[in-house]
């Protein structure tokens, strides 16, 4: 497939009608309770897009992502990229799609093998892609555009602080020249000071190498730093999908309004949203 080929709309990951249903626990004596986690999600990525995914804790973020990292199957609905269908299946079927999406994890330190080096790492998705590059230059090179130099490839996960093992995974997701990074909750557990040099890497990647961002957060000060647009899902569905800072200025939502107040550091233009919010709306009270 082309690496510039595009879905016939212009965008380069497409997400139409999606419903997903997830099933309760079971109880004795009664049918198993199913809940319905994603209601009629419907949004476009175009290429380059630096867009954040925002919603409190069961809002369905986890849910989506891992429709759109093709882990498991939608109950309705399609997610389409490059014009192809993405839908769980062999690593073979799916390796099309890896080399043009990456994910970026909450936990680095939980998916970094400590059996292996810091060039393994980067290297093994490399090899399970196929991709024909020298490896070792190639993981240099990522290591170089996050930051770290080259005798990081000698280290081991454990000999790494949070910062640089985030920026590890970051740099083993964009070894393979992907278009999107599906990023989810990259900051969280980092200290300030950490979490601005892992932003300023995000910013640097998009700027030089032209790379997309899906940013999941609940913390809207994260998205503020690094997205201009921005999503904002409660009860799985799409409550909001607008330029960020209009977002921040004028929040349409109820729940959009509760999320700001909840996210400290916030720019000044997102500090007087209450001013904004639609008359209906008790201020007083959470929503």
């Amino acid at each position: 497939m082309s690496d510039t080929a595009l879905n016939d709309d212009g965008s380069l990951l497409r997400v139409a009608g999606l419903n997903k249903y997830m099933p309760g626990s079971r109880r004795l004596w009664r049918a198993r309770e199913w809940y319905h986690t994603l209601k009629d999600v419907d949004f476009r990525i175009h290429c380059g897009e630096l867009i954040g995914l925002a919603g409190v804790s069961g809002a369905g973020k986890s849910t989506l992502l891992n429709l759109m990292l093709g882990l498991t199957r939608a109950d309705a609905g399609e997610i389409v990229c490059q014009g192809r269908p993405i839908l769980p299946g062999t690593v073979r079927a799916m390796r099309w799609y890896r080399r043009t999406v990456q994910y970026i994890p909450q936990d680095p330190a939980s998916s970094l093998d400590p059996r292996m080096s810091v060039g393994e790492l980067i290297q093994e998705p490399l090899a399970r892609l196929r991709i024909d590059c020298h490896r070792e230059r190639r993981a240099a090179e990522s290591l170089e555009q996050v930051g770290l130099d080259a005798s990081f490839l000698r280290r081991r996960p454990t000999e790494l602080s949070g910062g640089q093992a985030q920026r590890v995974a970051i740099a083993r997701a964009i070894a393979v020249r992907p278009r999107l990074l599906l990023a989810d909750e990259p900051l969280s557990g980092l200290d300030l000071p950490t979490q601005s040099r892992v932003t300023e890497v995000l910013k640097s990647l998009h700027h030089d190498a032209g790379i997309g961002l899906l940013l999941i957060s609940h913390d809207l000060s994260v998205v503020c730093r690094l997205c201009q647009r921005t999503i904002v899902l409660d009860d799985g569905k799409i409550i909001e999908d607008r330029p960020t800072a209009a977002l921040f200025r004028s929040p349409e939502h109820a729940r959009t309004a509760a999320l700001l107040r909840a996210s400290p550091g916030l720019p000044h233009f997102a500090t007087h949203h209450n001013d904004t919010m639609p008359a209906t709306y008790d201020k007083e009270s959470p929503p």
